[in-house]
């Protein structure tokens, strides 16, 4: 039986190729939670994101996540500008795609947020 173990901490920008494959492996403070990883394969189009780009923040009921984490793992996307974009979850992955959703989605998120400080309001 195999055993693995994480043996190398990823804090920033990172490239690896197996078997031949490119990977990078990029940190990012996501929206959902303060720690994630996107996973791309640059020569295939492909991006991991998991749930780093969810439009939520945090899991319902409890209070994680960051709205700038989320807005820069969000710019990460419309830089590198992916062929195929996966998501951690399916409806996610159909429903925010490609790239420019993920920019056109940030604007009105930037909107929702800042009407809500200027009404002195709390984003919940």
């Amino acid at each position: 039986m195999r055993s693995f173990k994480p043996d190398v901490t990823i804090d920033g920008a990172t490239e690896l190729n197996i078997g031949g494959t490119r990977i990078r492996l990029i940190p990012v403070q996501g929206g959902e939670t303060r720690d994630a990883m996107f996973i791309e394969l640059p020569d295939d189009g492909v991006m991991f994101v998991e749930i780093s780009s969810c439009p939520n923040l945090g899991a319902p009921f409890v209070e994680e996540g960051n709205l700038q984490g989320l807005f820069d793992a969000i710019d990460i996307v419309v830089e590198k500008h992916p062929q195929h974009l996966l998501h951690g979850h399916e409806p996610l992955t159909r429903n925010f795609g490609p790239s420019p959703v993920l920019a056109q989605l940030k604007t009105h998120l930037l909107w929702l947020a800042r009407t809500g400080i200027e009404r002195d309001s709390p984003r919940r």
